[in-house]
């Protein structure tokens, strides 16, 4: 019966395995390319943004992305956009760094969508940075979790997008001095005040240690059949047992 009892554990650990996080797609830019670091994907530019590479968060290189809408147009065009075949694949998470300069947006927005091979693809806003790119030069780590997501898990045309969104919330940034309503304006990252500068195109978003993750989707054969067939043994075991006290 240890025996038994041994081998059940074992099959325990061995689900647990295939259940366990692991990464299935990352890109952390190094040597200055676009492409994967861990598994396959895709990295691309929208709405007309441009791109370059720059120093990356604590240490070595990051994705620096430019030339955003004018002040007051473009709201949720313009960004970059990760595209990942999560099949295979549940209980998906999304995470990258982020940071952005003094004239650039401090609000990002995160997008996907359940199918990026469509003609017009349907961006679905899962949530805001909650304008978290100010003060500026500081990286922000995001973590998203889309594992109530329905479409999301073992879906070979999944992507996901993190583009430029005007403030929710009325600000008046200082330069200029002017009351913006919500979702009129992009307010920049640097702090309101007098001095420095105002929203510009020109200014930068830079990414870093995008990754996306989940768990192995558990094979219930043959897996789950050894679980019933322990547990029936384990108990006609602890049965026996008392039955011969």
């Amino acid at each position: 019966m240890k025996t038994t009892a041994a081998f059940c554990l074992l099959t325990l650990g061995t689900i647990w395995s295939v259940s366990a996080a692991q990464t299935i797609t990352a890109w952390t830019f190094e040597g200055n390319v676009t492409t994967p670091s861990t598994g396959s994907g895709s990295a691309l530019l929208i709405g007309g943004t441009t791109a370059t590479f720059a120093d990356g968060h604590s240490s070595g290189r990051g994705w620096n992305t430019a030339n955003y809408p004018a002040q007051g147009t473009g709201y949720e065009t313009a960004g970059v956009q990760f595209n990942v075949s999560t099949l295979g694949y549940d209980l998906i998470t999304i995470s990258y760094d982020q940071a952005a300069s003094a004239r650039a947006s401090r609000w990002s927005e995160l997008q996907y969508t359940l199918n990026r091979n469509a003609v017009t693809p349907t961006w679905v806003t899962y949530s805001d940075n909650a304008g978290g790119l100010s003060p500026q030069d500081t990286f922000t780590v995001n973590f998203y979790d889309l594992k109530d997501v329905p479409g999301v898990d073992n879906n070979a045309a999944f992507a996901f997008r993190i583009v430029s969104v005007f403030s929710p919330v009325a600000f008046n940034p200082g330069v200029p001095v002017n009351q913006y309503g919500a979702f009129s304006a992009y307010h920049r990252a640097g702090p309101n005040s007098l001095s420095g500068a105002a929203y510009d195109p020109s200014g930068t978003w830079l990414f870093d240690n995008v990754m996306v993750s989940s768990s192995v989707i558990p094979v219930p054969e043959p897996a789950t059949v050894s679980l019933i067939l322990c547990g029936g043994l384990l108990a006609g075991y602890a049965g026996l047992r008392r039955r011969s006290r």
